[in-house]
């Protein structure tokens, strides 16, 4: 609300006071360009001079502008009046008027300063005896390396009164705005407003100490000595308020899409204005910094507007309000640069883009709140999504923690009667052996089932014990030099039917770094599932190779009457072929292959016929 008022208190400000009338006695304007510096007055009265409209025709070489003025004095009653000449940081203006035959010379501008308390804020001001003129004719000689074009009234005093007041308010109104916007910008940084606040409060406090150099305060602190000071200033805060603006538009589109072309141009121009800024703390002003810095003002804009067409940018109504923004900004900038490119005479404009810099400012600031506001809501529903998920991750962990305490209980719980069954089974089993084995052949195929069912439920509780510590990343790798040879021969002696293994080495020596611990679960899963699916009567057939840079492990059985598993799928957890449910199992072992195989850098695949199953293990060295 505060933002909207400041907006249209400017625009009813500025329509009002360029509204109001002067009386200014200055007839006709022309100028002549003195590319020699040193024309002596005398001959520059015999000098053609071109209409003059306030551009002073900049060069990059240098030159002195030479301003002929021509009094109506029919236009006021009054003996003395007051040439009023602007903008304050033109640097040597030498005004010639003729008495008694004489050209009188008298200088001001900046590097002459001196206070002048019946002059209007941002100029400087010549008191004339209209009486005492021997012709109409004032001529200006103006050297300046800031100044892009001139202001030039010649006002009595009633008029000169209203200039000094209507200036005044215009010079509080902008101080005062700018310093609304750098509280308002800087509450903006305390509430969370980040790079985006922060920036825009930086470029509002670089105006503010722009407006004051440009409105000639700086200058009055100021001796003749160091006048240097208040030109250094003036383009030292001109720099730094483009160099921010730059790094405003960074920050507001930071998450977006931005194409490639505008990333080069911010960096570039990042770049530019920061070698300018070392430049002026070493050496004097350059010509070329400044043509470059009325260039950007011009045409950044253009820039940013044509940039916002091709962002996407969420939500849509956020869109449409950056874009009205943008282009009422540059509307605002290029109609107040009229008068900089000399299309028409603007007696009231201080420095260019001054008020359309101020539009501007307030215009971004309702901009950059809008866009803290929604960047706001999105970092509180981050927030709250964040939280959300740490929530599900708490509840997850702690399912997890839980089902690891079921694991383990029933681990425990089970395991000690299944050792103690085994062992009875066993001891059965001898003892049924001192019988005639015509008597004992039933029972000893039942004591033999029982222990491969005692078996078969010994692994299941492995493998799940097992997942349960991959779950919970407590399987820790210990890489170690081991002899896959010798791994080989103890899982076949490990295995259920150690006759049927037929182990295959290609490589004269299988020495290789891994961990032993976790490569022993891979073939042990893999002989124990081809095992389990291939006939009873065929063979498991296990080849290992080793190169310079890699180990590679195959594990190849017939088909059973399970049929074939579908490669695709055989390593998802809890995975089983539609025809294996008559043989025990979770689902669980190839996936933890799989899963030990990507803890241990390597690969596996799977390969199936309607004949032959193939799982080949990779590990890299």
């Amino acid at each position: 609300m505060i933002l909207r008022r400041l907006f249209f208190l400017i625009v009813l400000s500025l329509a009002g006071w360029c509204a109001q009338a002067q009386s200014d006695l200055i007839a006709t304007r022309g100028i002549y360009v003195d590319k020699t510096i040193n024309l002596p007055m005398d001959e520059v009265v015999d000098k053609e001079f071109s209409p003059f409209g306030g551009l002073l025709k900049r060069s990059l070489s240098p030159s002195v502008r030479w301003i002929h003025l021509t009094i109506d004095r029919s236009r006021s009653t009054d003996q003395v009046a007051t040439l009023v000449v602007g903008p304050h940081y033109l640097a040597e203006i030498a005004l010639y008027e003729k008495q008694q035959g004489q050209w009188v010379r008298r200088v001001v501008g900046d590097r002459y300063p001196s206070p002048q308390p019946s002059c209007p804020f941002g100029s400087y001001c010549f008191v004339i005896a209209l009486d005492k003129l021997d012709s109409p004719d004032l001529y200006l000689r103006v050297q300046t390396i800031n100044g892009y074009y001139i202001t030039t009234q010649l006002l009595d005093r009633v008029a000169v009164e209203d200039e000094m007041r209507d200036r005044a308010l215009s010079a509080g109104l902008e101080c005062g705005v700018l310093l609304v916007l750098i509280v308002l910008s800087f509450l903006l940084v305390l509430t969370g407003g980040g790079t985006i606040a922060s920036y825009f409060c930086l470029t509002q406090i670089t105006a503010l100490g722009l407006t004051l150099s440009v409105l000639g305060v700086l200058a009055n602190y100021l001796t003749p000595e160091y006048a240097w000071v208040d030109n250094f200033l003036f383009n030292l805060f001109y720099v730094l308020r483009c160099l921010f603006s730059v790094l405003l538009s960074i920050a507001f589109l930071k998450n977006l899409p931005i194409p490639v072309w505008y990333t080069q141009v911010t960096r570039a121009l990042v770049a530019i204005f920061v070698f300018e800024i070392v430049w002026l703390l070493l050496m004097p002003v350059s010509l070329y910094s400044l043509a470059f810095n009325f260039a950007f003002i011009v045409l950044w804009p253009l820039i940013w507007l044509f940039v916002l067409f091709q962002v996407r940018i969420q939500p849509l109504t956020h869109r449409y309000l950056m874009l009205g923004i943008t282009m009422s900004m540059g509307l605002m900038m290029w109609v107040d640069m009229i008068p900089a490119f000399g299309l028409t005479q603007f007696d009231r404009m201080l420095v260019p883009g001054n008020f359309g810099g101020l539009m501007v400012s307030v215009l971004m600031s309702l901009l950059v709140t809008s866009e803290v506001r929604v960047r706001s809501q999105m970092q509180k529903k981050l927030i709250a999504d964040l939280a959300r998920a740490q929530s599900i991750n708490m509840l997850e962990s702690q399912q997890i923690k839980e089902r690891s305490m079921m694991i383990d209980m029933l681990t425990h719980e089970l395991k000690n009667p299944l050792a103690a069954m085994r062992m009875a089974a066993g001891s059965l089993k001898t003892s049924l052996m001192k019988l005639p084995a015509s008597a004992t052949q039933d029972s000893n195929d039942r004591i033999s089932s029982m222990i491969d069912a005692i078996q078969g439920m010994n692994t299941v509780i492995e493998r799940c014990v097992q997942v349960d510590s991959l779950d919970q990343g407590k399987m820790v790798v210990i890489m170690e030099e081991i002899d896959i040879e010798e791994l080989l021969s103890d899982a076949r002696r490990a295995s259920r039917d150690p006759g049927r293994i037929r182990i295959h080495i290609h490589s004269p020596s299988l020495l290789f770094k891994t961990d032993a611990g976790l490569l022993s679960i891979v073939l042990t899963n893999l002989v124990d599932n081809a095992l389990k699916y291939s006939p009873h009567d065929s063979l498991v057939e296990v080849s290992a190779r080793m190169d310079a840079r890699a180990f590679k492990l195959v594990v190849e059985n017939a088909v059973g009457v399970a049929g074939s598993p579908e490669p695709e799928k055989v390593f998802f957890r809890y995975y089983r072929g539609e025809h294996a449910h008559a043989w025990p199992g979770t689902g669980l072992g190839l996936y933890l292959v799989k899963s030990i195989c990507d803890i241990l850098n390597g690969s596996v695949e799977c390969q199936a016929t309607v004949e032959k199953v193939n799982f080949s293990v990779t590990l890299q060295s």
